[in-house]
């Protein structure tokens, strides 16, 4: 089976990302299509082509169309969409999230529907939501978190071994709420106001250093303009910093955030996390919402409270692995894309 993959956002490119370890594993060549963040995601893979964001999908082949392209999907770009709906190339985008949905098939400028062959949802309840829609024509597999499964094993192997600083390391992982509220308008809060009201409402009884980890759709520029503006205590020890998300989560303490996947997987290891979404206008991660062991503030009145919760609690002794296979449940998905190209083709 000849195997491309595609990607754009960030959380499309993991999304898939064990799906491409377990092709190479069973010895196929995937080529890999990224561009704009997908590329630093998948750096170091074989088979990694960086292509521009407006690049069609012949440019990208090159004269050697796949069988199968499996793709993650992005609400800033059009970049994946391109890959589905192509003469005898069967096609299966992953999705990432639970929420806006609809808007990863609509395309990026016109607004237009575009449907994969198949798409790959979350559980059973994302599979539910979308075969209720008229819309959604697509066939649809149940696929999990794969990646989010993968991060937490992998990282509890580290956790057990990490070097603890003698200081308390607090981090924010940031979202690019701005440009995704433009789109989707599901948010209703600020992350720069969120921020604020988290560095007032820190313990003053704890020496505590304050990281940023920023999102790889954000800019830097703009947070620099906010924080030199931000009154914050001056013995505050505030950061920003650049290393992979692994690698700042095997350094905190404690992690604060909104809704990013980041805070399930540092809940999964066992470090104290709280999410801080105040007066939001939907759910935006269930995961996060079903998760007891993620401390919550969905009112600015809460952060206060929530906050010394967080800081009260320890680090967790990290739970048992997930019995979760994943090497079988990617193995399962590649059988099945090969029986779609084998139905394809009669």
């Amino acid at each position: 089976m000849n195997l491309a993959f595609a990607a754009h956002d960030p959380g499309g490119a993991n999304a898939i990302r064990p799906i491409i370890l377990q092709a190479i594993a069973q010895g196929l060549s995937p080529r890999l299509f990224a561009t704009g963040p997908a590329v630093s995601m998948w750096a170091g893979l074989p088979g990694l082509i960086e292509s521009e964001d407006s690049a069609s999908p012949s440019e990208c082949f090159d004269g050697k169309v796949p069988d199968v392209v499996i793709t993650g999907t992005s609400m800033m770009s059009d970049f994946e969409q391109r890959f589905w709906n192509l003469d005898d190339v069967v096609s299966t985008a992953v999705l990432d999230s639970w929420v806006n949905l609809k808007i990863r098939f609509e395309h990026h400028t016109t607004g237009a529907l575009v449907l994969p062959d198949a798409i790959g949802v979350i559980d059973e309840q994302s599979r539910l939501e979308l075969s209720s829609q008229d819309w959604c024509t697509a066939e649809l597999m149940v696929v999990g978190q794969l990646h989010l499964e993968q991060q937490i094993r992998e990282l509890k192997e580290k956790w057990e071994v990490r070097e603890r600083s003698s200081e308390l390391r607090a981090v924010f992982f940031s979202e690019p709420v701005e440009a995704d509220e433009a789109v989707t308008g599901v948010r209703g809060y600020n992350k720069f106001d969120i921020f604020h009201s988290v560095l007032k409402n820190l313990p003053v009884e704890q020496d505590i250093r304050m990281f940023v980890k920023l999102h790889p759709r954000e800019s830097r520029t703009e947070w620099d303009r906010f924080v030199a503006d931000l009154k914050y205590p001056r013995d505050l020890k505030l950061s920003f910093v650049t290393d992979s998300a692994e690698d700042v989560l095997l350094g905190a303490d404690y992690v604060i955030g909104m809704a990013t996947m980041v805070l399930l997987e540092a809940a999964g290891v066992g470090i104290p996390v709280a999410s801080i979404e105040p007066d939001r206008i939907r759910t935006c991660n269930p995961g996060i919402d079903a998760n007891k062991d993620i401390y919550k503030a969905h009112s600015y009145a809460e952060i206060a409270s929530t906050l010394d919760a967080l800081f009260q609690s320890k680090p967790k002794k990290p739970k048992q692995a997930s019995r979760l296979n994943i090497e079988a449940i990617t193995g399962q998905i590649l059988n099945q894309l090969e029986d779609a190209v084998q139905q394809k083709r009669r």
